[in-house]
């Protein structure tokens, strides 16, 4: 089936026919769209390392805040969202990762494990959370605690009048945080719907074999006759 028409010297994509073209692959589209969506899967499966992440959750208590937050404008940063940033930016510091790798006995850099590390304000409260993310869910809990009580001193010595308490300790997870088969699958057949609609197309537009009595009126070639289909029914023999 042609998809294209020439008109004026000028090539023109006809919708209609593009769409019937579609329509009568459907099925050769849904099963390329779904094997893709498997193969997907499956590598995601065997090649991909399910990811683990443990969340400790701290206060950070500043004598300093209520002042900070009268200073201010409601335009900027609230004083929590500063205390954190101040916060962050101290735990992921080299000298705060070293303890932390001398106390737990991993086997990073502290430039490695700072890839590993997350942390949010929570609600936009004093409390925020360090999410610690690897391959090992123990691994995972052990950092993160340890995060915590290194950060406890570190935060105390650094800035006058603060504190830090822990909230809620890390904990074992037990489901992975990444990756998502659900979502990966879905990209899969995503993919798979995008490659096989692609494919047909570009063959159509690239197919020049005259099929129909209206390809060659569309080229200016004379019809000299017809050739009867000959398992046609309505044809007399």
């Amino acid at each position: 089936m042609r998809i294209t028409k020439r008109k004026n010297d000028e090539i023109e994509i006809d919708l209609v026919a593009m769409f019937k073209l579609l329509w009568s692959k459907k099925i050769l589209i849904a099963l390329s769209a779904a094997a893709c969506g498997v193969l997907v899967l499956l590598a995601t499966v065997i090649l991909v390392k399910p990811q683990y992440t443990a969340d400790v959750y701290l206060y950070a208590n500043n004598s300093r805040a209520e002042d900070i937050a009268k200073s201010i404008s409601s335009s900027d940063l609230n004083a929590s969202a500063r205390l954190v940033d101040t916060y962050s930016a101290i735990i992921t510091r080299d000298y705060v990762l070293d303890q932390v790798i001398a106390e737990t006995g991993v086997n990073y850099t502290a430039k490695q494990l700072r890839g590993k590390i997350s942390i949010s304000a929570v609600n936009k409260t004093e409390i925020f959370k360090v999410s610690v993310t690897s391959t090992s869910p123990e691994e995972a809990q052990l950092i993160a605690n340890s995060i915590a009580r290194v950060a406890k001193v570190r935060i105390s010595e650094i800035i006058d009048g603060s504190s830090t308490k822990i909230v809620d300790e890390a904990k074992v997870p037990t489901a992975r945080s990444s990756p998502s088969y659900k979502k990966n699958a879905v990209l899969g057949i995503a993919l798979g719907l995008f490659l096989s609609v692609g494919i047909l197309l570009v063959i159509a537009l690239l197919d020049k074999t005259i099929s129909e009595e209206a390809d060659f009126k569309e080229f200016g070639y004379p019809v000299l006759g017809n050739i009867p289909d000959f398992n046609n029914n309505n044809v007399n023999g």
